[in-house]
């Protein structure tokens, strides 16, 4: 036990002498003379550490188009004609302007026109169609039109009928409804 003991209490000794001896350059003979250590230069200014340089990447994305930055729409704006079913068979198209503005209505055959004076129509979605040939309706299809002097809510009809309208103004502008009767019973044993 006193051997294990002595045993362990070399190791210690000998690590900790290894730790504190300078350690000996490769190349140099064993036994030669140290080399002086190099006397200190004239007092020069430091120059700046060299900026770290980036990684270049393997690949690179290329470089998106910034947005162009939007631009505050000056005037009213439509909203995308909307379309639903109220009691007794009747039905409703509607849509929203964001400011009052004059609604005019063109009636010909098989369809029935509203325009609207001085709107603007910013989302290219908006003037997308909107079918209703699978409602009870004498409504076909709703869609909205760029004109030069405004937007027109074209809405196509599949059997003749009286619409009437009204333009509702609300807190954020107005609201055009336009309200259809109930299709005749003659076409809706047809169908």
């Amino acid at each position: 036990m006193v051997r294990i003991a002595l045993l362990f209490a070399c190791l210690l000794f000998a690590e900790g002498a290894l730790a504190q001896t300078p350690s000996v350059t490769t190349g140099s003979p064993v036994g030669a003379p140290k080399a002086a250590p190099p006397k200190p230069a004239a007092a020069k200014p430091a120059a700046p550490p060299p900026a770290p340089k980036k990684k270049a990447s393997a690949r690179r994305k290329p470089k998106a188009d910034k947005p162009a930055p939007l631009s505050p729409i000056l005037g009213a704006v439509v909203t995308s004609p909307s379309f639903r079913m109220l009691d007794e068979g009747k039905s409703r198209v509607f849509l929203e302007v964001s400011q009052k503005v004059g609604v005019t209505e063109q009636k010909a055959r098989g369809r029935v026109i509203y325009k609207l004076k001085g709107t603007l129509v910013p989302a290219k979605n908006s003037l997308r169609p909107l079918p209703t040939g699978f409602f009870p309706t004498p409504v076909g299809q709703i869609a909205l039109a760029k004109q030069d002097d405004g937007a027109a809510l074209i809405i196509e009809l599949r059997e003749p009928a009286e619409p009437s309208h009204r333009v509702i103004e609300t807190p954020r502008g107005i609201t055009l409804q336009v309200d259809f009767p109930a299709i005749s019973r003659s076409s809706s044993k047809r169908e």
